[in-house]
Parts: structure tokens; sequence; C-alpha cells
């Protein structure tokens, strides 16, 4: 197993909490070095006030920002895509500013669900059978640096190509796409974290479970026989497993709002950064390397953080289902508002939605420039694209029936 520097390792906590602070998505306070049984996560003033200046400023710049947004020329601009990046800013500052709002009122639930895992994981450390290990922190630290290195490509790529959309769209589209990716990336971390603790809780299991593993371990003069031995510890495992599921309920029930409107932002962007990406390269006339790449890291930007999401959600599921029969009868379920999955089964729905609206999109909007050689490509390509986006669609309904 690759083992990180130790600089690295005490850093990225720091790191992953400054930016989270910065960005408005963790307004509290951390405490490093509490009193005797004073809670490590405390409500904090500070970070409510810069919430809520968050809050003022994205609704001061949001009029103008849209109406740069409506006079800024872009390459292939056309109606039906001008419509969507208006649309597309609107409803992002409006859900940022609602998410902000949202983060600042349950700012007391989060705290105490910080607080009662803190305390949990001092009860773990006491364990001896359970072997709390970080599994887990390389994988963190990969999604951090892999959002990040998409970020800087894609600012890189819109500044040095499209300087004039990147200014015009910088409140209005970048700045809400920032915030939402990095929200999203914040419950995945808290979800691997969480199947981390689980995974020691079971790997505790199978080891008191086994005869030969208990007896030197805790079978002693004061306790008469191997059976009490085991008993009495499998009830503090399950007690623990009980905490945890408790947390996992709450966390669940704390991020499904955002994360569903968040989401949902997100798949119509999904659909708006594959309708032009898939334009430009239909019509194919001399497209320059960066302008594709630009497209791709904004797919990238918005396709990475739900799909490791996804994948969190069912790993998680999967390391709970292992604890025993009496939790697959008990509702563990992630959800967005309690209106999707998150899952496996989102992706599904994203990609299979986005296929559809390519085609539909695709079948209904002209360029505002229309020449006789437009119109000659778009005829000779149609038929074409349109059966290759069905078969597209096919391919994912066949996947779907697999999983």
């Amino acid at each position: 197993m690759m083992h990180l520097p130790q600089w690295v390792t005490n850093s990225f906590p720091l790191l992953s909490y400054a930016v989270f602070k910065i960005l408005g998505l963790a307004p509290f306070t951390v405490n490093p070095r509490p009193a005797n049984k004073s809670p490590i996560f405390v409500h904090s003033h500070i970070g409510t006030l810069y919430n809520l200046i968050l809050v003022v400023i994205v609704a001061i710049l949001s009029p103008s920002s849209i109406a740069a947004i409506d006079r800024v020329e872009f390459e292939r601009k056309t109606s039906t895509a001008q419509v969507i990046s208006l649309a597309k800013a609107s409803i992002g500052l409006v859900v940022l500013v609602v998410v902000w709002l949202y983060i600042i009122l349950n700012q007391k639930t989060a705290i105490r669900i910080a607080n009662t895992w803190q305390h949990e994981d001092e009860t773990m450390r006491t364990l001896a059978y359970v072997k709390h290990r970080n599994l887990s922190g390389l994988q963190l630290r990969l999604y951090f640096v892999l959002n990040v290195s998409i970020w800087i490509n894609l600012f890189w790529t819109d500044l040095v190509e499209f300087e004039k959309w990147f200014k015009a769209t910088f409140v209005g589209i970048i700045i809400p796409s920032f915030v939402f990716t990095w929200l999203i990336l914040q419950y995945t971390f808290v979800l691997v974290l969480l199947r981390d603790r689980f995974r020691a809780l079971n790997e505790g299991l199978n080891r008191i479970s086994s005869a030969a593993f208990a007896a030197p371990y805790y079978f002693n003069s004061l306790e008469r026989t191997l059976d009490d031995v085991i008993s009495k510890n499998l009830l503090v495992i399950k007690v623990s497993h009980e905490v945890l599921y408790e947390l996992v309920c709450d966390i669940s029930s704390l991020y499904s709002f955002p994360i569903l409107l968040v989401i949902s932002v997100l798949s119509g962007t999904v659909i708006y950064s594959s309708y032009y990406l898939f334009m430009m390269l239909l019509l194919n006339d001399d497209v320059k390397p960066l302008t594709i790449v630009n497209s791709v890291c904004y797919l990238s930007m918005e396709m990475f953080p739900i799909v490791v999401l996804s994948f969190g959600v069912t790993k998680i599921i999967n390391e709970l289902k292992l604890f025993s029969l009496e939790l697959l009868h008990r509702n563990v379920s992630f959800t967005g508002g309690n209106i999707f999955s998150l899952d496996g089964t989102l992706l599904h729905s994203i990609l299979n939605t986005t296929a559809t609206y390519l085609i539909i999109l695709y079948q209904f909007s002209q360029p505002d420039k229309s020449t006789s050689n437009t119109s000659r490509i778009t005829n000779a390509t149609s038929g074409k694209s349109f059966y290759i986006l069905t078969d597209a669609l096919g391919d994912i309904n066949h996947v779907n029936d697999e999983l």
C-alpha cells in the first residue's frame, strides 16, 4: 500500500477545511485544542456573517452578470445556446444563494453531527479489536487534486480562447459551478470517511468471531467463558454500528436538499455542454484543439463530482449491508430530496437524459447565421448523427439492464 508523507497527511484536512470555509460550505469553527470534554466543532457567528456577505454580493452582482451573458458574443452562438446560457446563469445564481442560506440555517445540525462523529472516533480508538485505519486517504487526495486540475485547465483555456466569455460568465456561471462541484465533493469525502469506519467495525466483527483470535486477547480470569468475551465485544460493535448508522441517516438528510438542487443544475449543464461540444465537432469547420479541450473541461467539471459521489454512495451502501440482516430491513437511502437515488442509477439517468435531449436539440436548433454551406453540412450529417445518438441511447439502456 502506498504511504503518503507525514506533512501531506497532516495538512490535507486543514487544506480541505480552508477550501470549504472560503466557499461558504463550512461556516462553523474548528477548535484544534479543546478543553476537557469541550466540543471540537463550535458555532461561528463570523462564519454565518461571512456566508451572508457572500449572499448579498451575489445578489447584487446577479442582474449585471445575466445582462453581460445576454450581450456577449461567442463562437457558434445560436438562439438555443443563448437561451440555455441565460437559464443556466439565472438558475445557478438562485440555487447558489439558496444553498448558502440552507448551510447557515443548518449549521447547528452539522456541528452536532460532526461532534458526535468525533466522539465515536474516540470510542473506536479504545477498542483493540477494531483497527481504525485511514484506508481512503490517498483516494480523497486524488479526488481533490483531480478536481483542482480540471478547474485549472478550464480557467486557463477560458482565458486564452474565450476571454470575453470568461469575464461575462464569471459571476453567473463559473462561481456557482465552482461551489457546486466542491459541495458534491464535500459530501463524497464524508461518505468515504464513514465507509472506512463501517469497514473497520466489520473487520473487527470478523476478528472477534474467531475463537482463535479472541482467546489470547480477550479471555482472562475475570471472564469465565470465551462466549462471554465474544458476546461483550459483539455488543460493543453493535452499539458503535448503531451510532454510525444514525450518523449516516442524519448526514443523508442534511445533504439531501442542497444535493437535489445542485445535481439538478449540473445535470442540465451537462446537456448544454454536451450539445455545444457535439455541434462544434459536427460542423467541423476548422475547430481549434484548445476549443475542444475547453469544452471537454466543462463537461468533465460537471460530471466528475457526480461520478465520484455515485461510486461513494454505492460503496457505503455495500459496506452497510455487510453487518447484519437486521440493517437490511432498515431504510438506508441516499437521495436528492427523496426524488432520485444517488447510487449508480443516477449516472444512467443523466446519460440517458443527455442523449435524449441532444437528439431533440439537434433536430430543432438552427445557427443564427445560415449559409448554404452550413445547410449542406447539416443536411448531410443529420441522419447519421441521429442514428449515432440513438445507438448511444440504446447502449446506455443496455448497460442499465445489465446493472
